[in-house]
C-alpha cells in the first residue's frame, strides 16, 4: 500500500489491470473522435450540398451534447452507480446506436440521410462524454481500492495517463479512419468502430 504521493509513478499506475481497462476505453473514445473529425465532412458532402457553416453546426451538435451531458454522467457516477464501469458501458451502447445510423452500417438497409447524421452526432457526443467521465471515475475508484491516496498529485497523474492515451486514440483513429474511407465506403468504415463498441460491451 502506498502512503505517499511522491512514491507513485506513471509505471506504478500502469501495473494496475483496472487502469488498463480504462486506458483501452479511453483509446476507443479518442479513436471515434479522430474518425469523426477526419471523415464526417467528406461524408456530409456526399449526402448533401452544405455550406461550410452548416457543416460546422453539425460538428457543434456533437460538442454541445458532450459538454452538456458531462454533468449528467458525473452525477450518475457519484450518486447512483456503484460500479463506475457501467457509465463507460452505457457510453458504448449509446455509441453503438450512433454508429449504426451515421453511415449507416452496411447491415442496415437504409440510405444515408442528413437527419440521421445529425442525430448520430448528438449520440456520439453523449457516448464519448460517458466514456471519458466513466474512465476517470472508475480509474479513481480503482486506485482508492488498491490503497493509493486520493490526493491532487494522484488525480493529476491519472488524468495525464488518460489524456495521453485519448490523444493516441485520436491520432490513430484519424489515420486509420482516413485510410478506411479511401478504401471503402463511409458505412463500411464506421462498421469497424461499431465493432469496437461491441467488443467493449461484451
Amino acid at each position: 500500500m502506498y502512503k505517499k504521493s511522491n512514491d507513485i509513478s506513471f509505471g506504478h499506475l500502469l501495473k494496475n489491470l483496472g487502469i488498463w481497462v480504462n486506458i483501452l476505453i479511453t483509446i476507443n473514445a479518442g479513436a471515434i473522435i479522430g474518425f469523426n473529425t477526419t471523415t464526417l465532412e467528406l461524408h456530409l458532402h456526399a449526402i448533401a450540398k452544405l455550406k461550410a457553416w452548416m457543416v460546422g453546426l453539425i460538428f457543434l451538435s456533437a460538442g454541445i451534447a458532450l459538454i452538456s451531458s458531462n454533468y449528467l454522467w458525473e452525477w450518475l457516477a457519484h450518486s447512483l452507480v456503484k460500479n463506475k464501469l457501467f457509465i463507460s458501458m452505457a457510453g458504448c451502447i449509446v455509441l453503438l446506436i450512433g454508429l449504426t445510423i451515421i453511415g449507416p452500417i452496411p447491415i442496415i438497409d437504409i440510405k444515408p440521410q442528413l437527419y440521421l447524421v445529425i442525430i448520430a452526432q448528438v449520440l456520439l457526443g453523449l457516448g464519448i462524454s460517458a466514456l471519458l467521465v466513466g474512465t476517470f471515475t472508475h480509474g479513481t475508484k480503482e486506485l482508492i481500492n488498491c490503497g493509493y491516496p486520493q490526493t491532487p498529485a494522484i488525480t493529476a497523474l491519472l488524468s495525464t495517463i488518460l489524456t495521453t492515451f485519448e490523444a493516441f486514440g485520436d491520432a490513430a483513429g484519424s489515420i486509420f479512419g482516413g485510410y478506411l474511407f479511401d478504401e471503402f465506403s463511409y458505412g463500411d468504415s464506421s462498421f469497424l468502430y461499431f465493432g469496437m463498441q461491441l467488443v467493449l460491451v461484451n
